[in-house]
């Protein structure tokens, strides 16, 4: 176990390194995190990664700095085949970071899973791009890990695939791969051993509802362990939560991404008023337009959100993106996100700082 700080307190264990497999590269993804000691620890992840994900072409962007990607993965198909997990995540990361991006583990889920950030782009205004905070919105993940690898815009963009991995373990794997907390988890689950719709995190918290905005005053708040709608026990009473809040307020960024399925709808309202509220309301207007989603009226009857947060407490115009028509029910197949779909969000993410 690494240890680092004052007083040698152990930090959170990396994975035992796989072994290569036919047709496969193992490679190491240094993975920075900043610790309870306020210390930051480097240490080497290794991975197994199939040999069509390792190479991608580096591009120059603007100035002659190392960027990432332009166009690496064509939106006509998905180099994320299935459901985007804790595993994935990894792969992705290496792929950044053999493009040149920085990688960040930001925290760790409540079972200790990475939470992997990587940043793309060098510019002036800071974005952060977050993805799958419910677990069966799995599809968003895939998405934003790609959109990352197509970057090609003139921001810095930190994006943020998983925010839920345990959630993501658990809708692919089921209960079993959470061993003496499986029963708990069923039990939860009304008895059934399929987590396909399950939304919250492995404690039976559902993430978007435990940043500090409005807490617990979401008109579909409920108030114990659940698949869905469970506030927590206070805000940021999760890991995760704790994580992307303190993550946040590090990058101090201009502009949030929460990326959410399903609807086809850009929310951004939380309260705004005066001269806030047509500076945000522009800035959702012109994304939706973009993104040939519907534009969220100025009203809201949730809260304890990420997108809630950044607008009450950061004052910064923040984004929940709905992908997905409302055509599709729950659980979504992979290919929910259609490829003209795709190639908007990617657009869209590459030109985002002409919105600000």
């Amino acid at each position: 176990m690494l240890k680092c700080g004052r007083g040698g307190r152990p930090c959170p264990p990396g994975g035992a390194p796989p072994r290569a497999s036919m047709g496969s590269i193992v490679s190491t993804v240094l993975l920075r995190t900043h610790c309870h000691s306020g210390a930051t620890v480097e240490r080497s992840h290794t991975i197994e990664t199939e040999q069509s994900y390792t190479h991608y072409p580096k591009i120059l962007a603007r100035g002659g700095s190392p960027s990432l990607c332009g166009g690496s993965v064509s939106p006509d198909r998905s180099i994320f085949k299935s459901m985007f997990t804790i595993g994935s995540a990894r792969k992705w990361a290496a792929k950044m970071q053999s493009q040149g991006a920085e990688i960040r583990v930001i925290g760790y889920s409540a079972f200790g899973r990475e939470i992997i950030a990587a940043r793309a782009g060098d510019g002036k205004k800071r974005i952060i791009a977050t993805a799958a905070i419910h677990a069966r919105e799995n599809v968003t993940a895939s998405l934003v890990a790609e959109a990352a690898l197509n970057y090609t815009g003139n921001a810095t963009v930190w994006f943020i695939p998983l925010v839920n991995p345990d959630g993501a373990e658990l809708v692919a794997q089921g209960a079993a791969a959470f061993g003496g907390a499986g029963e708990y988890l069923i039990a939860l689950n009304g008895g059934s051993r399929d987590f396909q719709k399950w939304k919250a995190n492995a404690r039976g918290v559902d993430l978007n509802v435990n940043f500090d905005a409005k807490f617990g005053k979401g008109r579909q708040n409920v108030f114990s362990p659940a698949p869905e709608n469970y506030v927590g026990e206070y805000p940021f009473s999760e890991p995760e939560t704790a994580a992307l809040r303190d993550f946040t307020l590090s990058v101090t960024p201009d502009l949030t991404l929460s990326y959410h399925a399903k609807g086809q709808i850009v929310y951004w309202y939380f309260g705004q008023s005066g001269s806030v509220l047509s500076r945000d309301r522009k800035i959702a207007s012109a994304a939706a337009k973009t993104l040939g989603y519907a534009l969220a009226p100025a009203q809201t009857d949730s809260a304890g959100g990420y997108k809630d947060w950044c607008v009450q407490t950061l004052k910064i115009p923040a984004l929940t993106i709905e992908t997905v028509s409302d055509s599709f029910t729950h659980p979504l197949p992979q290919n929910a996100v259609t490829v003209a779909e795709k190639r908007r969000n990617f657009d869209f993410i590459n030109s985002v700082e002409r919105y600000l």
